[in-house]
């Protein structure tokens, strides 16, 4: 690795990658190691099997946007190999279920449940109402630097239950705080929003609290090869070490970020500015946490170093190493981890096994934005995953993710959702003509080709080259939308210019469509187009809901000729909100009704859109009444007020004519003609204010 100026990435260069002995794949993607494309190979000969470990979530708080783009991300490119290149993986994912922000979250519950016995039971201290105010004020606060920490929270709660004395039970006086309980909550709602998503379940889970003897062990090698060392009862990866060693590397991915210490200082986490470290700690401010003291309030086990628990780098290591051994092909994150965590998970597992390259390939989704805006909390934009599904379906958020390169930056915003539902709307008809041509076709129509088809059939056989071509080169499934949009426009002419279309070709084309988007993970099992409702019924289905139709536009004729709003409003409430759960969309065009068979998600989605926006509509309206009416308010009170009164107590004048308007200012000086003339019509205007006021009065 040369080594010139540690700021700056364009002046280093990334040091030396091993390329693997396995089999060639024909597949090129970007490899962060090198930060260059470079063809995927396995780590053994005549192998389909790759193992891939994936960077879970650490489980205190709802899954973001940031995740979805992620996890949905990998979830495409698995596919890809998985059910298009056919490639066996396991793939492993952790979840991260004791962490700072984890325990600081228990605490913060502990504190406000304490103060909740002591408020019931009405104790009587100044110790109670400091600490509501302290809390509150925690609350109301968005940046992280002037919350409350762990160790405070935990003082607080303490104080609170000795100035609670004797009127707290026993079962009050010993709570703990309950970190199990809150990454249990927040891993189960995590793997719902996966799979309302539609992201594959992993080959195995692993959680940090299920690994504690295997991290203690993990931790004990490194400390054995030389590489780590205990101090103060926790243990510390020596980072000096590591880098005079021969042949390791450390900073691999960011090589000139290894030095930023306040990047160090947030991987390390609230744990390290705690009370109770000391700077002799460590022996240099770059090394990094193996394993963490105990402090009060802290889950803890035992280990050869005293209690503590792992520091949040070595549970990867240690888990990814359990399950997938000393070679993994793949490894995966967001970009946001690749210094430290990614760094120091590559330094420590090298380390443990003493040799030159732990992962062979490590991929990362770009950043996402919102609204052309980094996602912060402290900023107003952040979006969990269910705020987003409440607008819009997990078909449209994928094809969001679709329409980008995974490493990409992508920008989340309502203008490039409204293009992703434009694209789902485009497939979606397509599927619908289709199915609609040939349920309408029958034998005696002509299936000899014209140059027509023969046009037709060469651009889909084009587009299956192109799309083997697209996903070997970086996973490029924005070049395959882009392509497949261009193969849906020309058929579509081709259906409604070309007398008597040839079906079997439309079918082939939308089979294969159907059959990429399935690889996709935009369609489940079916027999080609998006998943909707009904079609297994077939014919008689379809009688019944032209029946339905033809029923209720009878109502509805009926009840408009009669006024009759409590029918009408029955036929609305079929229309937006029974049949929709079916996947049936019903379409009011003039006097007749015309029904389509949708993804029952995506009409769901559509009804909490329009109730959301008219909510926000009503909310907006109900403001902007209550702004008038406190106007109102306003001019109603200044009206009560006598124009020689106007200016009579305004510091700004000393001298006033016999109508009260002013004609000095407070220094003594003569008031300016043009001050003068602002004065005389603000005057006369609170002149007819009182007058009508006054009016009113008689």
């Amino acid at each position: 690795l040369t080594m010139t100026d540690t700021s700056n990435p364009l002046t280093q260069k990334m040091p030396q990658w091993i390329e693997p002995s396995g089999d060639k794949t024909g597949i090129f993607l970007t490899n962060s190691l090198t930060l260059q494309k470079q063809e995927l190979k396995t780590s053994q000969k005549d192998s389909r099997a790759l193992n891939w470990y994936m960077c879970g979530p650490t489980v205190y708080d709802f899954s973001h946007l940031g995740h979805a783009r992620t996890y949905v991300g990998f979830d495409i490119i698995r596919r890809i190999l998985e059910d298009y290149f056919q490639y066996n993986i396991n793939y492993v994912v952790n979840v991260t279920d004791v962490d700072d922000k984890i325990i600081k979250k228990a605490n913060l519950e502990m504190a406000w449940k304490v103060l909740g016995w002591a408020e019931q039971g009405n104790v009587k201290s100044e110790v109670i109402a400091d600490a509501r105010v302290k809390l509150e004020k925690d609350k109301a606060t968005s940046v992280r630097e002037e919350c409350l920490t762990t160790f405070q929270l935990n003082e607080l709660t303490e104080a609170i239950k000795t100035a609670a004395g004797g009127q707290f039970t026993e079962e009050q006086r010993n709570a703990q705080p309950d970190t199990n309980a809150i990454s249990r909550k927040y891993e189960a709602l995590f793997w719902e929003d996966m799979h309302t998503l539609n992201v594959k379940p992993p080959t195995s889970i692993t959680r940090v609290t299920e690994y504690i003897p295997q991290i203690v062990d993990y931790v004990q090698k490194i400390i054995d090869n030389g590489f780590a060392y205990a101090s103060n009862g926790s243990v510390y990866f020596d980072v000096q070490k590591f880098k005079q060693s021969s042949n390791h590397d450390y900073g691999k991915l960011e090589p000139w970020a290894t030095e930023q210490i306040d990047r160090l200082e947030d991987g390390e986490g609230e744990w390290s500015q705690q009370q109770g470290e000391t700077k002799s700690d460590k022996k240099t401010p770059f090394d990094f946490a193996l394993w963490k003291s105990s402090r009060p309030g802290e889950p803890a086990w035992d280990s050869p170093w005293g209690k503590g628990r792992p520091g949040w780098h070595i549970e990867c290591s240690a888990m990814a190493s359990d399950l997938l051994g000393d070679r993994l092909d793949v490894h995966s994150g967001g970009v946001d981890l690749k210094f430290p965590h990614h760094d120091n998970e590559l330094a420590q597992s090298e380390a443990y096994y003493n040799h030159e390259q732990w992962v062979n390939y490590f991929l990362h989704t770009g950043h996402l934005h919102i609204d052309g805006r980094t996602m912060s909390k402290s900023k107003k934009n952040f979006i969990t995953i269910r705020e987003g599904l409440e607008w819009f379906s997990s078909n449209q958020m994928r094809i969001l993710f679709l329409k980008k390169l995974f490493n990409e930056p992508m920008d989340y915003s309502k203008s490039s959702m409204d293009e992703a539902k434009a694209v789902e709307r485009m497939f979606a008809n397509f599927f619908q003509n289709v199915k609609a041509l040939i349920r309408d076709q029958n034998a005696r129509v002509l299936q000899s080709w014209r140059p027509a088809e023969l046009e037709l059939h060469n651009l889909l056989a084009e587009t299956q080259q192109k799309t083997h071509i697209f996903l070997s080169d970086n996973f490029n499934t924005k070049a395959v939308i882009e392509m497949f949009l261009e193969l849906v426009n020309k058929t579509n002419v081709y259906m409604t210019t070309v007398e008597e279309p040839r079906a079997p070709l439309l079918q082939q084309i939308a089979q294969y469509i159907t059959r990429i988007f399935r690889v996709f993970g935009l369609i489940d099992a079916n027999d080609y187009g998006f998943n909707v409702g009904g079609e297994e019924s077939g014919g008689r289905f379809e009688s019944l809901l032209n029946i339905v139709c033809s029923f209720r536009d009878e109502v509805r004729a009926n009840a408009r000729s009669k006024k009759d709003r409590d029918a009408l409003e029955v036929c609305d409430k079929i229309r937006d909100e029974q049949l929709p759960e079916l996947g049936i969309r019903l379409e009011d065009s003039g006097k007749q009704t015309v029904w389509k068979l949708e993804d029952p998600e995506v009409l769901k989605v559509e009804i909490r859109r329009k109730k959301l926006e008219a909510e926000q509509k009503a909310e907006e309206k109900r403001r902007l009444a209550e702004i008038q009416a406190q106007r109102k308010r306003e001019k109603e009170e200044r009206a009560k007020k006598p124009p020689q009164e106007l200016f009579k107590n305004d510091e700004q004048f000393s001298q006033f004519d016999e109508n009260g308007i002013p004609t000095h200012t407070a220094d003594g000086e003569e008031i300016a003609k043009k001050k003068r003339k602002k004065l005389e019509k603000m005057w006369s205007t609170q002149k007819k204010l009182h007058d009508a006021y006054l009016k009113q009065l008689e």
